[in-house]
C-alpha cells in the first residue's frame, strides 16, 4: 500500500509538472509574441519620427540641405549673382534668408561700387584743376 501511495504522487507530481511545463510554454509563446509586436511597433514609430524630423528640417531649410549648403558656398565665395530657388509663398526658410541676404550683399555691393566710382570721377577732376 506504501508503494501505491508513492506511484499516485509520482503519477501526480509528473501531470503537475506536465501541466505547468505547458503553461509555461504557452506563456513564453505568449511573450515572444508581445514582444515581437512591441518591435515592430517600435520600428513603425521610429520611422514616422524619422520622416516627421526630416520633413521639418526640410521646410525650416526650404530644400534639400546639400542644396542650401551650395547656395552659402557659393555666396560665400563672392558670387553675388546666385538664384535661389524657393518653394512658392516661402519667406520665412532658411532658404529665403539666404536669398533675401544675397539681394541685399548685391544692392550694397552696387551702392559701394558706384560711390567708389564717384569718388574717382571727383578726384580727378580735382587732380585736373
Amino acid at each position: 500500500r506504501y508503494f501505491d501511495l508513492l506511484d499516485e504522487l509520482s503519477a501526480y507530481q509528473q501531470r503537475l509538472m506536465a501541466d505547468t511545463s505547458a503553461e509555461a510554454k504557452r506563456e513564453a509563446s505568449s511573450a515572444a509574441s508581445l514582444i515581437l509586436l512591441l518591435a515592430v511597433l517600435s520600428a513603425a514609430l521610429g520611422a514616422l519620427v524619422a520622416w516627421s524630423i526630416t520633413r521639418r528640417v526640410k521646410g525650416q531649410l526650404g530644400g534639400e540641405p546639400a542644396y542650401a549648403a551650395q547656395i552659402a558656398q557659393e555666396v560665400a565665395r563672392g558670387n553675388l549673382a546666385v538664384h535661389v530657388d524657393l518653394r512658392p509663398g516661402d519667406s520665412s526658410s532658411v532658404l529665403a534668408a539666404m536669398g533675401s541676404m544675397r539681394a541685399n550683399l548685391a544692392r550694397v555691393v552696387s551702392e559701394v561700387r558706384h560711390s567708389s566710382e564717384s569718388i574717382a570721377t571727383g578726384a580727378s577732376e580735382i587732380a585736373s584743376g
